[in-house]
């Protein structure tokens, strides 16, 4: 219900019925995403891609000019009527240094035709970031229940090859499952 409400909005807004365009971006998903150049860069290099402009120079290392490549390469792919949907998972996670969390490096006016999703904990940082901002729809999404939790822990688990111990005497999975940040 989620996707199908947000891709409703997004073809409303973006006035895109055929293709949007997803761009992930997973935080901590491998060495260096938790910092903003490495964030900033691969977007960037992703839609000059699509823009068929690789033979453009490499993004810089300063993030002032990063952002800025990176607002101009969404202007660009706007420009070429390219849809797009950011989905920016961890943000939350991101490396202080360069101050990701403030989200002043996403464009304070988007293209119709360009949104983001972005995951956040209620009430941290990037929240109240994204809160700030006049363009943000909200979607709360509930903790996940305990069967959810279980069955998501022992499909982690088994893919690793690995088991708890479920006895009544011994129940490592409730203890893992009911843990005070585990929903």
């Amino acid at each position: 219900r989620l996707a199908s409400d947000f891709t409703n909005r997004f073809e409303a807004v973006s006035g895109a019925k055929s293709f949007v365009l997803p761009l992930p971006y997973f935080v901590n998903a491998c060495p260096g995403s938790k910092h903003l150049i490495f964030l900033l860069t691969n977007l960037i290099t992703t839609m000059k891609l699509l823009l068929k402009k690789h033979n453009s120079s490499s993004p810089s290392n300063d993030i002032s000019s990063l952002v800025k490549d990176f607002e101009e390469a969404i202007m660009d792919c706007a420009k070429a009527n390219i849809p797009i949907l950011f989905i920016l998972d961890g943000v939350d996670l991101m490396s202080k240094e360069e101050n990701p969390r403030s989200l002043n490096w996403i464009p304070q006016k988007l293209p119709k035709c360009v949104r983001f999703v972005i995951s956040a904990v209620k009430g941290g940082e990037v929240h109240k970031a994204l809160n700030s901002r006049s363009d943000v729809v909200e979607y709360l999404l509930p903790n996940l229940g305990f069967i959810d939790r279980t069955a998501m822990a022992r499909e982690i688990l088994a893919s690793h090859g690995k088991t708890l111990m479920e006895t009544s005497f011994n129940n490592q999975m409730k203890m893992l499952v009911t843990k005070k940040d585990a929903s």
